[in-house]
């Protein structure tokens, strides 16, 4: 522990020694925590801006995608009942789709097929049957095993089972009161992809050609109002132009089910306020992150340039539409004093509302609105496109973040500098005082000697 100041000479050389040390300290400590709460005001900023912009990314990638954005609805009535959804067959649309009311039929259903050996034919799994390969086929599908002379029924199973190229053939061994029976199940649906199954050596026959077919390979077979449309599995690709059926189960015979078809125009009207919602929360953000007064980031111009981009991209038109719906304006929604986007209720100079366009657009000329918003040059695309910039691994974001805890350690080292440099700073002080100290306590006890030495001697 330092010597206190001042013992020798009697002065408060502590107090003067810690008012230098106070006033060295306090100038250069205050510009280092300027410097750190600008750089933790700015880091907290960029992580706002981060926030945002990824929920914003969130909304776009709905709105840029062309199967999230033509919601078409699909409803089925069956047997007095009306719904959503079928247990008898499901309807998908691929874009924008004329729709309509069709009454459909499912008189099949595709299958595989199955083959299984002659009862009889052995008399334990562990029997064997012979070498050579066995070839299976259905349609063009192909593949073939080997079996030697010592694999048993439940060998070759395994063999058929585990080959790498098998097309999809389950062989299965049933244990049945007449002996184990081997079966081959193909899941190749439809009547051109029978299975077969032939050898190169006739002692496999049993298990190849001397098999039955249990179960034939059946196309699908459906009526949509009237017509008989077949397909080679349980899905209908173009039966209807626009919308794919899958078909699960049968109806009941003379029974038809009635599906209707048609734009989902509540969905994509929420999907385009989410939009708006979400540009008008992220235009919110950016106008009190870049606030002159009191925002982290005033002076960064990576916010002011986003914000132009914004507004550039959402007042300009876009390519690929018929022209009808070019901009944000031909389908409603317009751009208010504060750079929010709104869709306005009211009617100018006897012109439809912004409501009132949009509803015409989503209900008259839904594929140009998907063009103007998720079209390769759609506005969610641009924005999308240009705002993973700045969200991208060492996109402008991930650089300002960077850029920051760079400063944040420097201020740390530079805060550690000052520490030492004020323990330096105060040992010198207290060097020179020290001698000053000394100095005076000399000279105090020089004074006191002379002055006893003058001093008279009193008479007694």
């Amino acid at each position: 522990m330092a010597t206190l100041a001042g013992i020798g000479s009697g002065l408060d050389l502590e107090s003067i020694i810690s008012t230098f040390v106070k006033a060295e300290r306090g100038t250069r400590e205050a510009s280092i925590n300027e410097r750190e709460l600008n750089a933790t005001e700015e880091l907290s900023g960029v992580g706002t801006l981060k926030a945002a912009l990824s929920k914003f990314q969130d909304v776009l990638a709905k709105l840029s995608d062309p199967n999230t954005f033509y919601q078409n609805k699909s409803t089925y009535s069956y047997l007095g009942t009306t719904g959503d959804s079928s247990d008898i067959l499901t309807a998908t649309t691929d874009g924008v789709v004329t729709g309509g009311t069709f009454e459909v039929e499912v008189l099949k259903l595709a299958q595989g097929s199955r083959l299984d050996s002659s009862p009889g034919a052995f008399t334990a799994s562990t029997d064997t049957v012979g070498a050579g390969k066995l070839i299976f086929g259905a349609g063009t599908n192909g593949f073939e095993v080997t079996v030697e002379a010592t694999d048993t029924l439940e060998d070759i199973q395994k063999k058929i089972n585990d080959a790498s190229d098998n097309f999809g053939v389950k062989a299965n061994i049933i244990n049945s009161d007449a002996g184990p029976i081997l079966t081959y199940t193909s899941s190749v649906t439809g009547s051109t992809n029978q299975l077969s199954v032939t050898n190169d050596n006739a002692s496999l026959d049993a298990i190849s050609t001397g098999m039955t077919a249990a179960k034939t390979a059946t196309d699908a077979e459906i009526k949509i109002d009237g017509q008989t449309v077949t397909s080679s599995t349980n899905s209908f690709s173009s039966a209807i132009s626009g919308i794919a059926l899958e078909v699960n189960n049968l109806t009941q015979a003379g029974e038809k089910l009635t599906l209707n078809v048609g734009v989902d125009t509540e969905s994509v009207n929420d999907l385009i306020n989410d939009f708006i919602d979400g540009y008008n929360s992220l235009q919110s953000t950016l106008g009190a992150l870049s606030d002159p007064v009191s925002g982290p980031l005033a002076f960064d111009s990576s916010i002011r340039s986003y914000e132009m981009q914004l507004r550039s991209i959402a007042g300009s038109p876009v390519s690929g539409t018929s022209g009808a719906l070019s901009m944000l304006y031909d389908a409603g929604i317009t751009m208010n004093a504060d750079g929010e986007l709104e869709v306005s209720s009211i009617m100018k100079n006897g012109q439809p509302s912004g409501a009132q366009r949009l509803e015409d657009a989503i209900s008259n000329n839904l594929s140009d609105l998907g063009a103007l918003f998720a079209g390769d040059d759609g506005i969610a695309k641009q924005l999308s496109d240009f705002t993973a910039t700045y969200l991208e691994t060492g996109g402008v974001v991930e650089e300002r973040e960077a850029a920051l805890k760079s400063s944040l350690t420097r201020v740390q080292e530079d805060r550690d500098k000052l520490g030492r440099y004020i323990e330096s700073y105060e040992a010198t002080l207290r060097q020179k005082y020290t001698a000053l100290d000394v100095t005076i306590a000399q000279y105090n006890a020089t004074s006191a000697y002379i002055e006893s030495v003058l001093k008279p001697v009193e008479k007694k």
